[in-house]
């Protein structure tokens, strides 16, 4: 019952808790150090209005019901004169000042800490992020997360904690007013609870815009994602100024919560000082005209309210700053918890090299809520056999070659690697032999030697295996007529270089891997037919050393492959050698008359 009304009502605490830990309660004892300090340098006031006829203290109670500080300062051997009070109000708001000192940088050091811990699991959470719900994720979404987010999220850990820092000084203010004057005090906190009512709206109002501004992040965050990738379609098309109109409506669209928010705060702050007097001169009236109290009697607990008070309007301003960030928190807390229960675990037994087999036995797959894409597969793949998998669109090519690939798991049936079951194996070892080409071949913004190497060091060694993988992907020659050879910078996705030799480059990143399986997934069918028979010269080049996958359209790419794999809608229909399912399967031999292959 106690860890459900903490999650429900401390729910944000919990989150900030969990990075931070103890840490958090120093911070707030340092707050609450602060508030004391303060408190006692406001007391000693007191007895400057018995000083101010004499020079020294006369009136035993000029104290109030502070007399135990009056013995403390004696027992320090400080006499109570008007150079003895001053010199006590200095020192104690001077260590004051220290403690806060204290109290910033430890606070500065845990949000740096806090800062760290979350960008580093937020990193290594999506390292082990099921490709499966990868897929269905919303990439404008991951992409604001991990950048704008990330920096909300901070500036909401920094509104909660002064927040939080805020209500600890009231309150030891309000602890320390109640104790000097009761009656007083409680007339003031009622106002102050009064006050609160006005602000009960607006941090509403707030929390709604913030969502919303989230949401209208992750959607401009997704158009320009899509901007950059799609960048020559749009360009050559001109259809870039009408995807520019979605944009710039959504920056309308953001800059118009943000106006708002930004005028919501503006005017907390402006009402801030006017709300704090208001209550405190009506409290003083009451005080005096009503209760008949005099007005020295009140003094410390007036100085202290009106320093509670105006912390309080702080504290609601902070709030508010909190709430205007709550939307990219609520997102942070979702995405974080998306990704733990999406989190991949991996088998405990340790792979090595691939030695015999990869088998499929009555292996189905759908994603989830969705449709079977594949429906009872039976397939043997053995060591250093070329396959190819051939098929029309949806027939299920790609994601038996993910499934194979062990970025998706099995709905029903058994995948067995070299006989035992691929659950059981740590599958990143398994995929650490495995080299994937796309369609899109993938090319870093960096130097070709660091695309291929994936920033090795250019060690005598690494350097060697770098030599070997750029000749078996035919490309030595190309790469020592560049201006700066290995080190000539590729540009954006590989602009400046061509299509045929971005893909030599991604063979040549896969060979510089010490590799058992190379998969090959529509790898030519974007080239020209000349540029397609060179890389194809490669891949047969390659044929017997390695286990070769290869999902193909053209089908003048899989003639040389050992065996061929005929898909249709989920199913395996019909595995042979080219000419042998060319000559008796008519789906095939219609393929083969198409393509005049």
């Amino acid at each position: 019952m106690i860890k459900n009304f903490i999650k429900k009502y401390f729910k944000h605490f919990t989150y900030y808790y969990s990075y931070l830990r103890h840490r958090i309660f120093v911070a707030l004892l340092l707050s609450i150090i602060v508030g004391l300090l303060d408190s006692i340098g406001l007391v000693f006031f007191l007895p400057l209005l018995s000083l101010a006829s004499s020079e020294t203290i006369k009136d035993k109670d000029a104290f109030g019901n502070f007399q135990f500080i009056e013995e403390w300062i004696i027992r320090l051997g400080i006499h109570p004169t008007l150079g003895g009070m001053l010199l006590c109000i200095f020192v104690v708001l001077t260590l004051k000042n220290i403690i806060r000192f204290v109290e910033g940088v430890y606070s500065t050091n845990n949000q740096r800490d806090f800062v760290v811990k979350m960008r580093k699991e937020l990193v290594n959470l999506f390292k082990d992020y099921k490709y499966a719900a990868y897929t269905s994720a919303n990439s404008g979404k991951v992409q604001d997360t991990f950048t704008t987010g990330i920096n909300q999220v901070v500036s909401s850990y920094r509104s909660y904690f002064l927040t939080l820092q805020n209500l600890i000084i009231v309150l030891v203010y309000l602890a320390v007013a109640c104790y000097s004057n009761f009656k007083f005090a409680i007339l003031v906190i009622v106002g102050g609870v009064l006050t609160n009512f006005i602000f009960k709206f607006i941090y509403s109002q707030t929390k709604a815009i913030s969502r919303k501004l989230t949401r209208n992040a992750h959607s401009f965050q997704g158009l320009i994602i899509q901007s950059v990738t799609f960048f020559k379609y749009l360009k050559a098309t001109n259809k870039i100024h009408y995807f520019n109109k979605r944009i710039n409506y959504l920056i309308d669209t953001g800059e118009k919560f943000t106006r708002q928010m930004g005028m919501i705060n503006t005017f907390l702050i402006s009402i801030r000082e006017p709300i704090v007097l208001a209550v405190l001169f009506l409290v003083i009236y009451l005080q005096v005209t009503y209760i008949g109290e005099g007005l020295s009697s009140i003094l410390i607990s007036v100085m202290l309210f009106y320093r509670a008070l105006n912390v309080l309007m702080a504290l609601q301003t902070n709030w508010n700053s909190f709430m205007q960030t709550i939307g990219a928190l609520e997102n942070m807390q979702d995405f974080k918890a998306e990704l733990i229960i999406n989190k991949q675990h991996y088998g405990k037994q340790k792979f090595h090299q691939f030695q015999h087999c990869l088998d499929l036995k009555h292996v189905s797959f759908k994603y989830e809520n969705g449709d079977l894409i594949l429906k009872d597969i039976n397939l043997t793949i053995h060591k250093n056999e070329t396959i190819a998998f051939v098929g029309e669109s949806g027939s299920g090519k790609t994601t038996i070659v993910n499934l194979i690939a062990g970025l998706l798991v099995p709905t029903t049936g058994v995948y067995k690697l070299d006989d035992i079951e691929i659950e059981r194996y740590d599958v990143r070892q398994f995929q650490n032999r495995i080299g994937y080409i796309t369609q899109e071949p993938i090319v870093f913004d960096d130097s070709l030697f660091n695309n291929i190497t994936f920033w090795d060091e250019p060690t005598p060694e690494n350097l060697f295996r770098f030599k070997k993988a750029i000749e078996g992907a035919s490309i030595a020659q190309f790469v020592n007529e560049l201006p700066e050879k290995e080190q000539t910078r590729l540009g954006n996705n590989g602009i400046m270089v061509s299509g045929g030799q971005k893909q030599r480059i991604s063979i040549a990143r896969e060979l510089y891997k010490e590799l058992d399986i190379l998969v090959m997934d529509e790898a030519t069918s974007a080239l020209d037919s000349e540029t397609e028979k060179a890389i194809q010269e490669n891949i047969d080049a390659l044929k017997g050393k390695y286990t070769i996958i290869i999902v193909a359209h053209r089908l003048s790419t899989i003639k040389n492959a050992d065996r061929i794999v005929l898909m249709e809608k989920g199913n395996i229909k019909d595995i042979g050698d080219f000419e042998a399912l060319k000559n008796r399967n008519p789906y095939f031999n219609r393929m083969v008359s198409l393509q005049e292959v």
